[in-house]
């Protein structure tokens, strides 16, 4: 019998990497930077969508007085240093052009969100999330449905941290796939 070794994380990235690439990370990594996140970057051709319903939820753009409780919930989700959360005033514009998509339950609570932006082929998703208490339930396909309705024909694309693996497969359960980009992220 045979042990089998399984590669680290870094090795797997290392090994499908161009020479050059792998150059640098032993650089990093010889120097004392720590590989802190790593990214896939996803992307799908959007077919037909059929959004059903969730009963008890509803889908709506987000408001200007909702704003402080969705950059609130975006910094408690998202890891500051590495997702490029808006900033107050820049979140106010999204929200005023219609990129941010909330999902709301009965009594108005807001249970997850979406940040969209508009691209040459398509659209990106930035940000996707649902509320701990929420989880579980459809509703970040129901709302990732709903975001890819406008946009029949057309990409889109997104980065998924490697390890959030729940939501890998939400985005592999609609359509999307790899494209082997990898955004490795250092810190010192």
């Amino acid at each position: 019998s045979q042990l089998i070794q399984v590669p680290t994380e870094e090795e797997y990235i290392c090994s499908i990497l161009p020479t050059k690439l792998e150059n640098i990370i032993k650089f990093l990594n010889s120097n004392n930077f720590i590989l802190e996140d790593s990214y896939l970057h996803m992307y799908v051709k959007v077919n037909e969508i059929l959004v059903q319903k969730i009963e008890g939820y509803q889908i709506v753009n987000a408001k200007l007085e909702q704003a402080t409780e969705i950059l609130q919930l975006l910094r408690n989700t998202f890891v500051r240093i590495t997702s490029e959360l808006p900033k107050e005033e820049e979140l106010l514009e999204l929200i005023k052009e219609n990129k941010i998509l909330l999902i709301l339950n009965n009594t108005n609570d807001i249970c997850g969100c979406v940040q969209q932006e508009v691209t040459e082929s398509g659209m990106m998703i930035r940000h996707l999330m649902v509320v701990d208490g929420h989880k579980g339930k459809r509703l970040g396909y129901y709302l990732l449905q709903h975001s890819l309705q406008n946009y029949i024909g057309k990409e889109s694309v997104l980065w998924v941290k490697s390890d959030n693996i729940p939501a890998y497969n939400l985005y592999k359960k609609s359509g999307y796939e790899l494209d082997g980009r990898i955004m490795l992220n250092y810190i010192l």
